[in-house]
This record gives C-alpha cells, sequence and structure tokens, in this order.
C-alpha cells in the first residue's frame, strides 16, 4: 500500500475533483450526517470555522493497492476506520471515495481536521510514521504485497533509489506527497533569479512573489517559505552566502536595512488598523446611544400615555372607581388590546360605576358627558398598550446598550490615541525614505504583496492631481490595511527626494 497526505483550503473543489464524472466506484462518509453528498462540503466548512487558527481544514489522504490487487467496500472501510483512528481522526468528519480508473486501485479520504466537537484542529506532525507503520501492519494482516514509494514495488533485500541532489528527508516528502522535493521546486523557479538580481533587495523582492524569503542561519543562508528551508548553497554552486555577498554586498547590511524598514511598515499598519478600528467603534458607539436615546423617549411617550390615559378615565368614572377601573382596563388590555378597547366602548359599567350612575336611569349630564369620552378613552387605552409592549421589547437591548456605550466612546478614544502617537514625524518618514531610495522604491513596493503592487501600477498609469486622487482613493477604499504601509512610502520617498533637491543633493 502507498500511502499519500496532503493539506487545502476547499472542501467543495476536493469533493468535485473526487466525484467527477461518476468517476467514483463506492462513496461513504464518516461522522457527517447530511441528507446528501452536496451538503457535505457547506457542513465540512462550517465545523471548520469553529477554530479560528487552522487556515488549511482540509487534510486529503490517499491509500493505493499494488496493481492487479482489489479491496471490497467493507475491507477499504475497515482500513480507512484503522489508518484514521491511528492518527487521531477517528471522530473528525470524512469523505471516502474508491477510484478504479487507473491500474491500481486507490481510496481518497477527505478528512476536516477541525474537529467537531471540541473545535480543536488536528495537527499533521509525524502524520507519515504514523501512516506508514499502520499500512505495512495492515499490508500484512490482509495479505497485501509491500509496496513502498510512489508506484513501484521494493522486493526483498532491494534498497531504495536515492538522488544525491536531495536528502533523505526530502526524498521521503517527495514518496509522501508524490511532490517535487522543496529544493527541486526552489532550483527550478528561482534559481534564475539568483543569477539576476542585482541587490538583496532586487532578490528579496522576487522570491517574495513566491511566497520566500531569506533568513541568515548560523554562517550561511536559507531560503525559507516560513514552514521548510533549504539552505541557499544547495541551490546552484554560486549561491551560497559568500558568493552572493561578493556580488552584491554584505547581507547583514540588508538584513539590518530590512528589520529597520518592518519596524517602520508594522508602525503603520498598526496604526491604519486602529484608524479603521476607530470607525467602527465610533459607529457602533454612535448606534448605542441612539438606542438607548431612542428607549428613553419611548418610556416618556408610555408614561404620557398613561396620564392622559387616566385623565380621560376620570371623566368617565366615579372618583372611588377609578382606581380599580383603571387597574382592570390595564390587565385585560395585557391580555386582549382589541378586546378591551370593545368592552370599554360597549360595556364600560363592567370596569365601574360611571360619573351620574347614582341616579339610577336618569340621564344627567354627568354620565352624558362620560359616554362621550367613551372612543377618546378607548384609544388611548390602544395606544398605551401598544407603548408599553413596545417599551417591553426595547428594554433589554436599550439597557445592554447604555452600559456599553461609555466603554465604546473609551475604546474609540484609546484607539485614536494609538493613532495620534504612531503618526510618522518628519524625521521617522526621511529614514524610511533614505532606506527605500537605497534599496529601490519598486523592489520595497513589491515587498509588501499585491495590494502594493495594484497601487504601484496605478500610481503610474496616472500622473498630476488625477494620479494623487486615484492613489487616494485607492488607499482610502481599494486596497485595505497594506496601503496604509505603501502610500506611507510614497510619502518617505517624495519628502527625501525633495529635500534632496532643496540641499543640493538627495540625502
Amino acid at each position: 500500500m502507498i500511502g499519500k497526505a496532503g493539506s487545502g483550503k476547499g472542501f467543495r473543489g476536493l469533493q468535485d475533483y473526487l466525484l467527477e464524472n461518476d468517476r467514483a466506484a463506492w462513496v461513504s462518509t464518516r461522522n457527517l450526517f447530511v441528507p446528501g453528498l452536496e451538503y457535505v462540503p457547506a457542513m465540512m466548512r462550517e465545523t471548520a470555522k469553529l477554530s479560528d487558527r487552522v487556515e488549511k481544514p482540509v487534510y486529503h489522504l490517499s491509500i493505493a493497492l499494488a496493481p492487479g490487487e482489489s479491496l471490497t467496500p467493507e475491507q477499504w472501510e475497515a482500513v480507512a476506520e484503522r489508518v484514521l483512528g491511528k492518527l487521531g481522526l477517528g471522530e473528525n468528519q470524512a469523505l471516502l471515495a474508491l477510484h478504479q480508473d487507473k491500474e491500481h486501485e486507490h481510496l481518497h479520504v477527505m478528512v476536516n481536521r477541525v474537529h467537531p466537537d471540541t473545535g480543536r484542529a488536528w495537527s499533521a506532525w509525524q502524520d507519515w510514521v504514523i501512516r506508514e507503520r499502520e499500512l505495512r501492519a495492515i499490508e500484512k494482516d490482509l495479505g497485501l504485497a509491500q509496496v513502498h514509494g510512489p508506484g513501484f514495488l521494493l522486493e526483498e533485500g532491494q534498497k531504495l533509489d536515492r538522488t544525491n541532489a536531495v536528502t533523505t528527508g526530502e526524498r521521503q516528502e517527495r514518496e509522501r506527497t508524490g511532490e517535487a522535493a522543496f529544493i527541486d521546486k526552489i532550483r527550478r523557479e528561482t534559481g534564475h533569479h539568483f543569477r539576476d538580481a542585482e541587490s538583496w533587495a532586487d532578490l528579496s523582492a522576487r522570491l517574495h512573489g513566491y511566497g520566500l524569503q531569506l533568513e541568515a542561519r548560523g554562517r550561511g543562508l536559507v531560503v525559507t517559505d516560513g514552514e521548510r528551508m533549504v539552505k541557499a548553497s544547495r541551490i546552484a554552486r554560486d549561491t551560497s552566502r559568500g558568493a552572493l555577498e561578493k556580488r552584491l554586498g554584505p547581507f547583514s547590511d540588508w538584513a539590518r536595512d530590512v528589520a529597520q524598514l518592518r519596524e517602520h511598515i508594522d508602525r503603520e499598519t498598526t496604526r491604519v488598523r486602529a484608524g479603521e478600528q476607530w470607525q467602527k467603534v465610533v459607529k457602533i458607539a454612535a448606534d448605542a446611544e441612539g438606542m438607548a436615546e431612542r428607549f428613553r423617549g419611548t418610556v416618556k411617550r408610555f408614561e404620557q400615555s398613561g396620564e392622559r390615559l387616566q385623565a380621560q378615565l376620570a371623566q368617565i368614572y366615579r372618583p372611588a372607581d377609578l382606581p380599580a377601573a383603571l387597574a382592570r382596563l390595564k390587565q385585560e388590555a395585557r391580555k386582549d388590546p382589541e378586546a378591551a378597547v370593545r368592552k370599554l366602548k360597549e360595556r364600560p359599567e363592567e370596569f365601574g360605576r360611571l360619573r351620574g350612575q347614582e341616579w339610577g336611569p336618569i340621564a344627567t349630564p354627568d354620565r352624558h358627558r362620560a359616554r362621550q369620552a367613551l372612543p377618546e378613552a378607548a384609544e388611548e387605552l390602544r395606544q398605551f398598550e401598544q407603548r408599553r409592549q413596545e417599551v417591553h421589547r426595547l428594554q433589554p437591548p436599550a439597557k445592554a446598550a447604555e452600559r456599553r456605550a461609555p466603554k465604546l466612546r473609551q475604546h474609540a478614544r484609546n484607539l485614536a490615541e494609538t493613532n495620534f502617537r504612531l503618526r510618522p514625524e518628519d524625521h521617522q518618514l526621511r529614514h524610511l525614505g533614505r532606506l527605500v531610495v537605497r534599496h529601490g522604491e519598486l523592489n520595497i513596493l513589491a515587498m509588501l504583496g499585491p495590494a502594493a503592487t495594484t497601487l504601484r501600477l496605478v500610481r503610474a498609469a496616472f500622473q498630476g492631481t488625477l494620479g494623487r486622487t486615484v492613489v487616494s482613493m485607492a488607499a482610502g477604499r481599494l486596497l485595505g490595511p497594506a496601503a496604509g504601509p505603501a502610500y506611507l512610502i510614497g510619502r518617505a520617498v517624495q519628502l527625501v527626494r525633495g529635500s534632496g533637491r532643496e540641499g543640493g543633493q538627495e540625502r
């Protein structure tokens, strides 16, 4: 059995590949409770959101048999269960798909690295060792041929092919993933850049486009993508630190300037983000204060409606009966507002004795005025209940907003102070400008990533006032935080070049 594994970001894309054109002989799932396979990627994505740190939640495992061998679906299920269990993925969500479209039957397993209950992301550290050990045991238990490496058999006593250009670890990586070793990619994709670069800044900018960077290790240099690394001296004969320094100058000088550049850029990035956060917090604080103010207005209107209702009922009911009538009306309005309104209009005597009622059926002026006041009082009763319900609905969020508003305002003040404190002064801008001019504006901007490249193209495409306007719009609306450092570099370079012209030389 040959085991290969890798990680990725997209569940949908991998599932489409595994199931396209009905290529899968059979499909099965583990720890997934969905009505159909089309729901699997969405369910896995939602589960992956339980972890804030994981960037590549997809773990793709494939297990291949030797040509001519085959297993039943039940046996494949057992193999997957054993391997996933040993890896610590037995409780994670997984999709199994068997392919028989090549000479060797092979099983694909798409696993969600995020545990559905704990939300913790599984680490692939030492997964190859654990997986290979279990596959060897399965081969022995099932009587399968022992397959080592990508697509070839090893007879007893036969040795693995070794290439002088790669280390043992790189060879194992090649066998484990089925992809070229890291050193092979570096040589193929960036070897010519080491020959063509005219400075350390130029070389670093070129490598940045591949997600790579140079770092000093001891007396030498390494090229790293943040996870893997390879010695620069292994890329070509003339790429050792000594050979490169003869052509490009001391690497330590460039490393020192890079550290200072990063300090300026990190400072500006923090300032830009503090400004963006300040805008959001101020808006949230204003919304919270608006909610609290609306609630206070609603409470005031509710109280005024209660006063009007009591005044109107005082024209209808005798003073001794007024408190009880008011209480009963409010109580019934809570249960059924419209029924209470109708009863007040049609049968007001049920709530208490009306004014003038002590004279029996005689139509007195007091009774006549009481009858005339009924429609207005009934309408006020309806409005009173509506406002009571509105107060009841708004009270919890309004009270919470009232408590949050002062804290939000304080947070906004802190962010504003951070933004002000981190504003670059002229001497800092000149220092940054001299660094950029020394190493090349295009090189430094390229090292800021795609957003800065977009900004640079916009700046190159337009000139004059229109150019400044487009740059401002791009920096403020299109590019986000990365535009802050890029725009800062433009200002710093402009300041240095301007001061250089004034002084008769560029500093």
